[in-house]
């Protein structure tokens, strides 16, 4: 069974919240990234470089944070309903 090697941490903060961004490289050389949004949600992106993952990943948590709360918010409007 392959590894991936994690080769980073850090935390982002974003709308009073803080968000711990992972990145593994795996056996071929490509890295990915991963940050947990909440329980069963987080956002994943790959790219050749730990450079390139971590910047995706920063440029797409502040989106997935606000689709995240968006669907949160009219699932609790449906429920209320």
């Amino acid at each position: 069974m392959k590894r991936d090697k994690l080769v980073f941490e850090s935390e982002c903060h974003f709308d009073d919240h803080s968000y711990q961004i992972k990145v593994y490289c795996r056996l071929d050389g490509r890295h990915y990234a991963k940050t947990l949004l909440g329980e069963n949600d987080f956002i994943v992106n790959d790219g050749v470089t730990l450079n390139e993952v971590l910047a995706i990943q920063h440029e797409i948590l502040p989106l997935a944070v606000s689709n995240l709360k968006s669907h949160q918010a009219g699932k609790r409007d449906r429920e209320e309903t």
